[in-house]
């Protein structure tokens, strides 16, 4: 009963959270709302603790194991294979999967809700991604698409850093963080059409580095028109680099990277 009482009450407090949220959404206030977000999370962390799990994309209580956080519908719709590739002779990107469905929403959970139970999931999506295609390839970095730091600080989460951090860990590859940096700040390219997104990232990296016929892996969560991978890749291949192998989380359907 006191487990059931505390739940009641955690969960109003999820419910005055999220009102709290939109009320400060409302009048523009999106800092505060940041801090909003995070209470309604940690919260909902709070209510796991007395009450069932529940699954991250589909929230049924019926998660197989607890340290995925996930059921077993979500889990195995994510497993399906769903690999897209597109290949040139000096470039070569592989997805994960689509970008639709858990994989989406575990995604959005890991970069707006600073997930670490999602974080955990997409590793694994995508250790699993590099180890059927790529560990049989040498390369000598693996670079991130880097994050602004403003938006690596609101969302406390840099995924590509993290990403590559971990094949570094797992697979002893040479982790280059400073290679590829941000020259300025952009729009984010969700909030524009796929004209301007071309234009949004033109001159957006730069790199001192001598990369003379490196072969280079470069990490990203999510693409869409391909615009900010092209653009990476051209900075890249400027530097000396051989060949550029993009590996990502997700790719959205019916959208070419070129």
């Amino acid at each position: 009963m006191k487990n059931k009482a505390m739940t009641t009450e955690l969960s109003n407090l999820v419910s005055q959270s999220r009102a709290f949220e939109k009320a400060l959404a409302f009048h523009g206030l999106k800092h505060c709302k940041k801090i909003s977000s995070y209470l309604a999370f940690w919260t909902m962390k709070g209510i796991g603790l007395f009450s069932d799990p529940r699954c991250l994309i589909c929230s049924l209580p019926e998660v197989e194991d607890p340290t995925l956080g996930l059921c077993q519908r979500c889990w195995t719709d994510i497993l399906t294979p769903k690999k897209t590739l597109y290949s040139k002779p000096c470039f070569e990107m592989i997805s994960c999967g689509i970008y639709e469905g858990p994989l989406r929403g575990l995604i959005l959970t890991s970069k707006m809700r600073n997930s670490l139970p999602a974080r955990k999931i997409l590793w694994k999506i995508l250790r699993h991604c590099f180890h059927r295609h790529l560990k049989q390839l040498h390369f000598d970095q693996v670079i991130p698409i880097p994050l602004h730091y403003w938006r690596t600080a609101w969302r406390g989460i840099d995924l590509p850093g993290h990403l590559s951090y971990r094949l570094y860990q797992e697979f002893d590859l040479n982790l280059q963080t400073k290679l590829l940096r941000r020259a300025r700040k952009n729009k984010r390219q969700s909030s524009l059409d796929l004209g301007s997104r071309k234009a949004n990232v033109k001159g957006l990296f730069e790199s001192s580095a001598i990369l003379k016929n490196q072969s280079i892996l470069l990490i990203d969560d999510v693409v869409t028109s391909g615009a900010t991978i092209k653009e990476a890749c051209k900075i890249l291949q400027k530097a000396g680099a051989q060949k550029v192998t993009a590996l990502t989380l997700a790719k959205k359907r019916c959208q070419a990277p070129f």
